[in-house]
């Protein structure tokens, strides 16, 4: 659905704006949102957790994430 619609969109940008302008504009967006990634992740990143526990099976602990929060921030940037 999404593709469907978005398909004329991105053909009437690339006549009207330009390849080579949107590639510059893509590549700076990209590099920022790297950035922002990278940043939440020194930060407050997936690196600082905690245990919840044990595996029953393994015995190899359980760790979550201290902040939940800054995890889904690196997903939703990641995604983009």
């Amino acid at each position: 659905m999404i593709d469907t619609v978005f398909t004329p969109v991105s053909f009437y940008t690339m006549e009207k704006v330009g390849r080579r302008q949107l590639l510059i504009w893509g590549a700076f967006g990209m590099a920022l949102c790297q950035f922002i990634i990278a940043i939440i992740g020194v930060t407050a990143g997936f690196n600082k957790t905690h245990s919840i526990g044990n595996d029953p099976v393994s015995g190899d602990p359980i760790l979550r994430a201290n902040n939940p929060s800054a995890v889904n921030a690196q997903i939703a940037f990641i995604a983009m």
